[in-house]
Order: structure tokens, then C-alpha cells, then sequence
């Protein structure tokens, strides 16, 4: 009997990598959309699991608009309900139904204090977001089935806008270019997190982990290699945190080190990737 995998939030930038490879994988994918199946209805949720038995769920489904998270009160509580309490329903429907769930957190979970984080450093969120992934993985975790969780972070891939496009269609149109260069992480292609997913659909284990492409650079780091790749000679100019007044609070360092799996790889290939075979 083929293996059978759920996939939630399939709309996406992270679940739309996983629909494009999917086609590579000897497994049965469901991917249902939102008119079929409403995440934020525990009863509906159920049914839909008991009646389609899945041997893996993995959650892409969250709310990831950081600024309107801490500015509006209602996308908070979706953020809330997406972020913190999806997964939590998710983990004890596991435990009832035998099936392993693999969902994603965040670097927000970390205040960006050190130089960089493993997987068992405490969380200290400083924004909303983080806050609700915070969240989500502690009542995840409170259920103790057999659940995976994978924080990554800046994540670039086609499909959908990110930094990475935003920034190349900036210098392709000749706008002014400002970007921080006093906030570092580690930036992850999509379609790699994807393919490591599927890759290890049988063996993942219980627990956190890091899953992340190898590198700690800056926002201005990232435009600049991306400019590089592409033969770009915009002109970036270097501004600090300071500089771009926000009403969130992000951590300043927020690089994630893997301790518990093997790093994906290096950032310069995975961009490299992305640029040169995907329409952004």
C-alpha cells in the first residue's frame, strides 16, 4: 500500500515547493485547498484525516506577515490560531490516528542575542510572530506524539514573492536599493527544504531541528550574492536597523546552527538554483 502524505498550506511559498516536487516521489500526496478543508475548524479537520488516513501530515500552513502580526490585533488571533494552536490540534490528532506530523517553526523564536543558535537553546521571542511559533512548538511538543519540528528561516523560492525576487526585480527596474546589513540569518531555498523532507519521509525522528542552507550573511549580503550570481552591478547601499523605523522588534541574529541533522547546502549554490532555473 503506497505511503500517503498530507500536505497543509500547499498554496504557499514553502507547501507550493512541495507540490513542484512532489511529482519526483513514489508516495500519494493529498494537497487539499482551503474550500476543501478549513484548517481553523478542529471537527472538519478531523474528519477529513479519519476519512483519508495519512501516514504523514507535513504543515506549511501558517501566518508569516510579521509587520501586520504586531500591528493588527484580528491577524494576530489567525496568527495564533494558525501558528500556535493548528499545530497543537495537529499533534494529538496524531497520537489518535498514527500518522507522524512534520511542521515548521521559525528563527523568531530566538530574542538574536548570540552569534547563533542549536537546537536546544531557550526560546525568547521579541515580536508576535515569534511569540506564536514559540507557542506552537511548546503545546506541540506537551502532546508527546510522534511529531517533527523544523525551524528555518528566510526562506527565498519560486512560486511566490520573497526578499530574494523583491530585490533582483528592484535592480532590474533601476529603483534605489537600501538593505540592513546589521541583521544576520540563515536564508533556506524552499525546494531544498522540500527535498530533504521527502528524501527522509521514513526516518525522520521526534524533536526539533535546524533546517536551514549553510550560512549566517546579512539582508545586505544576501541581495549582494544575488546581484553576483546574476551579473547585476546595482549599486546597494549599506543602512543599518536603525535606519528602517519599524514597529517590530527583530532579532539582530538569528543565524541556526543544526546539531541534530546535516546542514542543507552551502547558501551560494542554493541561490544559484533558484536564479538561474526558476521564473521569480
Amino acid at each position: 500500500m503506497q505511503t500517503k502524505v498530507l500536505i497543509l498550506g500547499s498554496t504557499g511559498l514553502l507547501g507550493s515547493a512541495f507540490k513542484h516536487v512532489s511529482k519526483n516521489y513514489n508516495l500519494e500526496f493529498l494537497f487539499p485547498l482551503r474550500d476543501e478543508l478549513d484548517l481553523l475548524n478542529p471537527l472538519k479537520l478531523e474528519k477529513y484525516i479519519k476519512s483519508h488516513k495519512p501516514n504523514f501530515i507535513i504543515n506549511c500552513a501558517g501566518q508569516n506577515d510579521v509587520k501586520t502580526i504586531e500591528s493588527n490585533d484580528d491577524i494576530f488571533e489567525l496568527a495564533l490560531k494558525l501558528n500556535s494552536f493548528l499545530p497543537f490540534e495537529l499533534s494529538k490528532l496524531s497520537k489518535k490516528y498514527n500518522f507522524r506530523l512534520i511542521t515548521f517553526s521559525s528563527d523568531y523564536v530566538f530574542d538574536g542575542s548570540k552569534k547563533s543558535y542549536k537546537e536546544s537553546d531557550l526560546r525568547n521571542p521579541i515580536n508576535r510572530y515569534g511569540l506564536t511559533k514559540s507557542i506552537g512548538e511548546q503545546l506541540t511538543f506537551s502532546v508527546q506524539a510522534d511529531v517533527s519540528i523544523f525551524r528555518t528561516a528566510w526562506l527565498f523560492g519560486p512560486f511566490k514573492k520573497n526578499f530574494v525576487s523583491f530585490m533582483v526585480n528592484k535592480a532590474i527596474e533601476n529603483q534605489e536599493i537600501k538593505v540592513v546589513n546589521d541583521q544576520y540569518g540563515s536564508p533556506t531555498f524552499t525546494i531544498d527544504i522540500a527535498e530533504y523532507i521527502l528524501d527522509n519521509i521514513e526516518s525522520h525522528e521526534n524533536g526539533v531541528f535546524h533546517l536551514v542552507n549553510d550560512s549566517c550573511v546579512s539582508w545586505y549580503d544576501l541581495t549582494r550574492l544575488s546581484f553576483m550570481i546574476l551579473n547585476l552591478s546595482n549599486i546597494v547601499a549599506k543602512v543599518s536597523s536603525e535606519d528602517f523605523k519599524s514597529i517590530v522588534n527583530r532579532p539582530l541574529n538569528s543565524c541556526l546552527n543544526s546539531y541534530n541533522i546535516t546542514k542543507l547546502r552551502s547558501l551560494e549554490l542554493a541561490l544559484k538554483d533558484y536564479l538561474t532555473n526558476y521564473e521569480l
